[in-house]
């Protein structure tokens, strides 16, 4: 986990810790259910064509321009395996709303939540997060984890003012848990 001052730097160096331990867990089993869930918390801009996570340093100095100090989304598409990006955010001042048009990449899924309560983001245990610990211990596969959270949070619509799923047909099938799993 990544807290306090996090930046592209320390960011993309975890990103190189989970493909390496991706790699040697696989090496010595062969067979690994790679499935990397990102989970991201904070401020999320939409800016030149272009999907950005929010670091400390973009708090820091607001007048620079995004990529100067944001992750761009697409740096996780090295991920080995089924990468999924789990977005809780509240929208960055600037912001234009997607509603359904949502932005994907190619091999990497993302849920997309915009909350209400910008407040919420700033929780360190925010409503979204037990969903997601209830979906990913209680389903076994990708599509029905996202079904789970779908009905979850509809029914916490005054804490979510938008949501969005895209998964393509194989992350939709995609098990989460172990090889034997029907």
């Amino acid at each position: 986990m990544l807290t306090g001052e996090v930046d592209k730097s320390n960011f993309g160096a975890r990103l190189i810790e989970i493909n390496e331990e991706i790699r040697q867990l696989k090496e010595q089993s062969g067979w690994l259910n790679d499935l990397v869930l990102i989970y991201y918390q904070g401020k999320y801009l939409e800016d030149k064509n272009e999907k950005w996570l929010f670091t400390t340093r973009n708090r820091q100095f607001p007048e620079e321009p995004p990529e100067t100090f944001a992750i761009p989304v697409k740096s996780m598409l090295g991920l080995s395996g089924t990468s999924v990006v789990v977005l809780n955010v509240a929208e960055a001042p600037g912001n234009r709303p997607t509603g359904d048009d949502v932005y994907a990449l190619s091999g990497l899924g993302q849920f997309r939540y915009v909350l209400s309560d910008p407040t919420e983001v700033a929780k360190p245990d925010p409503t979204l997060l037990r969903l997601l610990q209830d979906a990913v211990s209680s389903k076994q596969r990708l599509g029905d984890m996202a079904n789970y959270l779908k009905e979850a949070i509809s029914r916490q619509s005054d804490k979510f003012k938008s949501s969005s799923v895209v998964l393509d047909e194989a992350q939709l099938a995609r098990r989460i848990h172990g090889a034997s799993a029907p």
